[in-house]
């Protein structure tokens, strides 16, 4: 572990000094705008009960999903671009995931032109991507994955994107199957897409909406569509999965939903249906925030909700501070129930 750790910061000192280094030679050398350097550092302060562990309220310090990346569009011709994304996730709290420093989030390589991008790597798939700006709790315990499955970032991902047109842009993403046992039947999956993600996302004026589908992809949050190991541990799941999201800008206020109806991909007898809804209100340098989701299993009647409100402070352009508080409550077929709540205070800051 220790190892680890130390091969990992020189590995990230050496990534910002990279970035540095190419930001400069590619202003002076060509034209092109040189690699670009962000991050997010994202940390909560949480006071946490469980009712089913039988814990007593504790406070944590926890990092929120905080990385840091280098990304570059480059022109190759004059109907060719290059593009690249390298992104890595950093704990704040502890400065460790499981004896790593540093761990992967988005990489990917690929071209755009004028008839749409093309990149291959590991990213999230286009019906995790079609939430948009949708959920005010991001990152936090009253974000919408508590009850919303398929909220997955996945490997070996092939991706087109469509140019915009109608102020809509097209997603179709595929999985090879690399000769794995994808989907846990035992035959190992061979097909150049063993699982399909696609959305149509439309973003003109006050209005965002899109429709998604997933055929085959990870699951993540399940209800009915789930099954327990040895250890009591749910097994991973695929879903074949529709997806509806939209969110309204009425001056000051917004409103945002999120429809789901996913089916397993093995057992067509395992179904669920989700949804979320919720409201901002910008008031000055305060938004007022809320939300409410549902997971109902179909055959089993199992449930997963959610119930969050909270209240944001803009400390700058870039810069969030926030007061926030949830509830999630779970109800499963094993007969194990559980309620979470959690107070939370967060900051964050992009660069």
């Amino acid at each position: 572990m220790k190892i680890l750790k130390k091969a990992a910061l020189p590995v990230a000192i050496s990534l910002v000094a990279l970035s540095g280094a190419l930001t400069a030679q590619a202003a002076e050398e060509n034209e092109n705008k040189g690699p670009e350097f962000y991050g997010m550092l994202y940390v909560s302060l949480d006071l946490q009960k469980s009712e089913a562990q039988g814990e007593p309220s504790h406070w944590a310090l926890n990092s929120r999903n905080s990385r840091i990346g280098v990304k570059q569009d480059i022109a190759l011709n004059d109907k060719l671009t290059a593009v690249y994304k390298i992104e890595t996730g950093v704990e704040i709290d502890d400065g460790d995931r499981g004896g790593k420093s540093f761990y992967q989030r988005d990489i990917y390589l690929g071209v755009k032109g004028d008839y749409g991008q093309i990149i291959g790597g590991r990213f999230n798939t286009p019906l995790r991507m079609s939430e948009g700006k949708i959920d005010p709790f991001n990152h936090l315990l009253g974000d919408i994955e508590a009850v919303l499955g398929g909220q997955v970032r996945v490997d070996n991902i092939v991706q087109y994107t469509s140019p915009t047109f109608a102020n809509t842009v097209v997603n179709i993403a595929f999985m090879p199957g690399e000769n794995k046992d994808l989907d846990n039947d035992t035959v190992n999956d061979t097909r150049i897409a063993n699982a399909f993600s696609a959305s149509a996302v439309h973003n003109a004026g006050n209005l965002y909406a899109a429709l998604a589908v997933d055929v085959n992809m990870p699951s993540k949050v399940v209800t009915d569509i789930y099954e327990l190991d040895a250890d009591n541990v749910i097994k991973p799941r695929r879903s074949d999965r529709v997806q509806l999201a939209a969110k309204y800008q009425m001056g000051a206020a917004a409103f945002g939903t999120i429809i789901q109806h996913a089916v397993d991909s093995d057992d067509s007898k395992l179904k669920e249906n989700a949804f979320i809804v919720n409201g901002t209100y910008r008031i000055s340098d305060y938004t007022l925030k809320a939300q409410y989701g549902l997971n109902k299993g179909d055959s089993t009647k199992n449930e997963r909700s959610l119930a969050a409100v909270g209240v944001n402070y803009h400390v700058a352009k870039n810069s969030i501070a926030s007061v926030n508080y949830s509830i999630k409550d779970y109800e499963l077929k094993n007969g194990n129930k559980a309620e979470d709540k959690t107070l939370t205070f967060a900051y964050n800051i992009k660069f």
